[in-house]
């Protein structure tokens, strides 16, 4: 009989307030805890994240180090911290940059007139197509429009415009960006990613490791049929902090932490260094503050979006950035807490 190969469960801290199950080969590499913590359908499909460990050591991307030579055993917590750019406009490699333009041939409904100014701004030279929302938009600009929405886990391409939000048909989008084949493919592969990720609120039950979804999207008291059927007796436990239930009503779980910054990450927020962005000494780390969320700061405008909740916010200020709103100058925010208050 073949033997099974044993296998560690690792508990991820970092993506808003919940807490995802990591399967991993037993004391795995670096590598492959990082390989496993990419694959996974709870995590947003970002490559720039550092793994630390509950102690705060960094985690090595590397197959030179096993768990083990970190103190991490199996049923251990891992911390995740996303690294960003500030900033609108990713760039993809698949995505050629080189100049787009529309003519009369083509199967959309364009305009070169001043009435209809690009909707982003960006180029008011170049022929537009005019969408089915009757906004236009250039070529190039639809493109970068497109990698921005695609690249922070969207599986739709809408309307820019603060007014408007509609959703574009991306049979109309392809022919309106002048898309080659390989980009169309590139594009489409991406929004099926985004899709599925978006499909797949799964999370595993603490006590059995059954794959579970809710059927409420706002329900945090779960109940697992499986572990119920076979202990005949009900066991619950909280959607967010994967814990048993061990509180009254149906939105306190009792458990110490459960919807706060875990307690490893506090002294990020409270001793990570000053960097300037945009020209404005702040702290190099932040909480988003709508899922709370570990955000690092790499470089670019202060324009930020969280991977986990898709928060646009000022990493300065942390005020609520407002899709196409006109940059603004504010006032650095202290450093937060847990709470989601501020501290100087």
């Amino acid at each position: 009989m073949a033997n099974i190969p044993k296998l560690w469960q690792l508990s991820l801290l970092g993506n808003g307030n919940k807490t995802i199950l990591i399967t991993v080969p037993e004391n795995c590499t670096g590598k492959e805890l990082y390989n496993a913590v990419k694959k996974h359908p709870g995590v947003p499909n970002v490559d720039g994240f550092q793994l630390t460990t509950a102690y705060g050591t960094e985690i090595q991307d590397t197959h030179l180090k096993r768990l083990d030579s970190y103190d991490v055993s199996n049923k251990g917590i891992i911390n995740q911290v996303y690294r960003v750019r500030g900033g609108s406009w990713p760039s993809v490699d698949d995505i050629q940059a080189r100049p787009r333009s529309l003519d009369n041939t083509v199967k959309i409904k364009t305009t070169e007139s001043a009435k209809h100014p690009d909707v982003l701004g960006l180029d008011d030279e170049s022929r537009r197509a005019i969408m089915p929302c009757g906004h236009a938009v250039a070529p190039t600009s639809l493109v970068m429009h497109c990698l921005y929405e695609l690249e922070n886990g969207n599986d739709k391409i809408t309307c820019p415009d603060m007014k408007c939000g509609r959703d574009w048909d991306f049979r109309e989008v392809r022919i309106a960006a002048c898309l080659s084949e390989d980009e169309n493919s590139a594009f489409e592969q991406m929004i099926a990613h985004n899709k599925n990720r978006t499909n797949m609120e799964i999370k595993q039950c603490p006590k059995c490791n059954s794959s579970l979804k809710r059927k409420g999207e706002r329900d945090k008291r779960i109940v697992c049929c499986v572990c119920t059927k076979i202990d005949k007796k009900k066991y619950e436990f909280c959607w967010i902090c994967l814990r048993e239930w061990n509180h009254r009503g149906t939105e306190k779980c009792g458990n110490q932490n459960c919807g706060f910054v875990n307690p490893e990450n506090v002294e990020k927020l409270a001793k990570c260094e000053l960097i300037d962005v945009s020209g404005v000494m702040c702290p190099s780390m932040r909480a988003c503050p709508k899922c709370f969320t570990i955000i690092e700061h790499m470089s670019r405008c202060k324009h930020v979006r969280c991977p986990y909740c898709k928060y646009d916010f000022c990493f300065i200020c942390l005020k609520k950035y407002f899709r196409g709103q006109v940059m603004f100058s504010c006032e650095p925010a202290p450093r937060q807490t847990p709470s989601g208050e501020q501290s100087d």
